[in-house]
């Protein structure tokens, strides 16, 4: 998107302040001057998300634990594959971290996987925001991408892609032994 952001600029200079206005509009301007990505070591992005209830959230809710984004797709294969490490880690780590999960699907088939399957953690849905969504902020140009945020809600790792046991991998290194317990 960045090699078109000069004529998304250009078209959104071009319209009208009533125009600027509607949804089209802010989503055209999302993308003309998209809000600042992360990078590890920076504070945390928030940004609005929804239950399947339609009941609203930010991440800095959870601060104060470990918090693992998974931004997935219900159709990614990948991020399917990744359930049982996903239900693992849940157990593994107990309070001591929080699963978000970022839906990028539509709300009617997001929200019928949901009832028909039982996901570990947090299922959160983010509203159409282009450039200023928490995918984009995030860096998430593939699924599933994964992000790591220290209890201070600092980011610790981010990454792409799914193998088995790489999850557990990746926080191993980052939350100490003495922390993990099982909430079973």
């Amino acid at each position: 998107m960045r090699s078109f952001r000069p004529v998304f600029q250009q078209l959104y200079a071009r319209m009208s302040a009533e125009w600027q206005e509607t949804e089209k509009g802010k989503l055209i301007e999302s993308y003309a001057f998209p809000a600042p990505t992360v990078e590890e070591g920076d504070d945390m992005a928030d940004g609005l998300l929804y239950d399947a209830e339609g009941e609203s959230h930010h991440l800095s809710e959870l601060q104060g634990r470990y918090i693992l984004l998974d931004f997935w797709s219900i159709y990614c294969g990948p991020c399917r594959m990744s359930e049982p490490e996903m239900e693992e880690i849940a157990h593994l780590y107990g309070d001591k971290l929080a699963l978000v999960g970022i839906s990028n699907d539509e709300k009617t088939s997001w929200s019928k996987f949901l009832k028909e399957h039982k996901m570990p953690g947090y299922q959160w849905k983010e509203p159409k925001n282009g450039g200023r969504s928490l995918a984009s902020r995030y860096k998430a140009g593939g699924i599933p991408h994964f992000v790591l945020i220290s209890p201070e809600g600092k980011i610790l790792k981010m990454w792409t892609g799914y193998r088995k046991g790489i999850l557990k991998s990746k926080l191993k290194k980052f939350i100490s032994e003495d922390t993990i317990h099982s909430t079973r």
